[in-house]
């Protein structure tokens, strides 16, 4: 980040883009090393601007990237946030997908089944209002959630239907 503050933001007359990468950056980092105190100790860039992801602020990017570190101690806290962000931002699956998950961490912490119940139907209801959501494309990590909840629900014969629909390489995963 050094080299990106001396030698491309000091050396651009227009450098807001700059600045809002170099912060979406310095995010990443701390999400990488799960420092929430760095984190938190950002300052988004004057304009707050949302130059590299659609019309998200920086600032809701760092609000999305703390309820990730916080996933696994708080998720009830990374629940709220990513609640709130879909509500804002419907358009981004990501989000959908890190509020289910956030919800199976509250059941798993909590104990309480009906946690899993609501994810589902948290997530169902989401993939209503959009068209053509293939769950498969959305990666190993989504499809396992689903799964878990399946199972903790006690969908059998849907976690089955799920399972023999996947390809070979999911399965193995």
């Amino acid at each position: 980040t050094k080299f990106w503050k001396e030698e491309v933001i000091a050396k651009k007359r227009e450098h807001t883009e700059y600045e809002n990468v170099l912060f979406q950056i310095q995010l990443l980092l701390a999400y990488f090393k799960g420092d929430e105190e760095e984190l938190k100790a950002m300052q988004p860039p004057a304009n707050n601007g949302a130059i590299v992801l659609g019309d998200i602020s920086n600032g809701e990017m760092k609000d999305f990237y703390r309820a990730l570190i916080k996933i696994k101690k708080f998720p009830e806290v990374s629940y709220n946030i990513f609640d709130h962000l879909i509500k804002r931002y419907p358009e981004y699956v990501n989000i959908a997908m890190n509020r289910m998950a956030a919800k199976i961490g509250m059941a798993e912490k909590e104990k309480k089944v009906d946690y899993y119940h609501e994810a589902l139907e948290e997530w169902e209801e989401y993939k209503n209002t959009k068209n053509g959501i293939d769950e498969e494309s959305l990666g190993t990590i989504f499809l396992a959630n689903k799964m878990l909840i399946l199972h903790e629900t006690q969908q059998y014969e849907l976690l089955r239907e799920m399972y023999l629909n996947l390809d070979l390489l999911s399965k193995m995963n």
